[in-house]
């Protein structure tokens, strides 16, 4: 009597690397279709969430610390030129769209921000909309279609992907043509960005965590905050290069309970929060 064959893995289907970097839609990912999550019994879920009330003077930056992950994109909507307060938010993993799920009814300052998965179809509309501005064709500069994030890279030719929630990824394009503007240089840098901090954590725990590894100074330590609370996020700023690199070695260790993600980062991330840090 015939077997069945063995369940296949429980994500199966196209997924992009963590932080890929495609051309501007239709294309940014393979056959011009963003990956949809699921596999053999399980639902297929669009990586994408739709966040609803946010403040109008909201940044991307603010989103991404609100939401406690590097999304793959963010699409701020605009009705006659104006941000209505809603976006839409792709992510790389299940994970963090679980992770942004979470996040529904949470306070960004005094704005209670809704937040729940988006249909597809929505999505896209949004993007053409934005795309076609009254019929004038392509717009120009930043925007969404998955062309968000950067790229670093450290010495030795091996390529970090500059966004992505699980870790740092092989691929994606050359550093050198990282996205512009998004806070991502080319070549070595000594930033790391942390991610998933116990909200308790002090600078001399990231300092006593990272001893092992390389040396850090207790005033490198830039730990971000929301309207003056701890987000789980901090810039640390190593000696050298080489040191951030042998730190980024701590990517999804613990501190205490809390499972930590490294990321690179660039000075011209550190220099935009360190307004929002102590």
């Amino acid at each position: 009597m015939n077997q069945p064959p063995p369940p296949g893995p429980p994500f199966a289907g196209p997924h992009p690397p963590q932080g890929y970097i495609g051309p501007e839609f239709p294309g940014g990912f393979p056959g011009g279709v963003a990956p949809e999550f699921g596999g053999v019994g399980l639902e297929r879920v669009f990586p994408c969430v739709r966040l609803r009330g946010l403040p109008f003077d909201v940044s991307e930056d603010e989103i991404r610390i609100f939401l406690g992950c590097e999304p793959v994109d963010i699409l701020l909507v605009k009705r006659e030129g104006r941000f209505s307060g809603e976006a839409f938010v792709v992510l790389g993993s299940p994970l963090q769209i679980q992770m942004a799920v979470d996040k529904n009814k949470s306070y960004m300052g005094r704005r209670y921000v809704e937040v729940f998965r988006a249909k597809k179809l929505d999505y896209y509309k949004a993007v053409m909309a934005e795309m076609y501005v009254d019929g004038a064709g392509m717009r120009g500069g930043g925007g969404g279609g998955y062309n968000r994030g950067g790229g670093m890279q450290y010495g030795g030719g091996q390529h970090y992907g500059g966004g992505g929630g699980q870790g740092y990824s092989n691929g994606g394009r050359p550093a050198e043509a990282a996205g512009a503007g998004n806070g991502y240089e080319a070549g070595p840098s000594n930033v790391l960005r942390l991610r998933g901090l116990p909200f308790s954590a002090q600078k001399e725990d990231i300092v006593r965590w990272f001893e092992d590894v390389a040396p850090l100074a207790v005033d490198n330590v830039h730990i971000i905050t929301d309207y003056g609370r701890p987000t789980g996020v901090a810039l640390v700023e190593f000696g050298s290069p080489q040191d951030a690199q042998s730190a980024a070695a701590k990517d999804k260790q613990m501190m205490g309970t809390r499972y930590i993600e490294v990321f690179p980062s660039s000075r011209d991330e550190l220099q935009r929060y360190l307004p929002r840090s102590y």
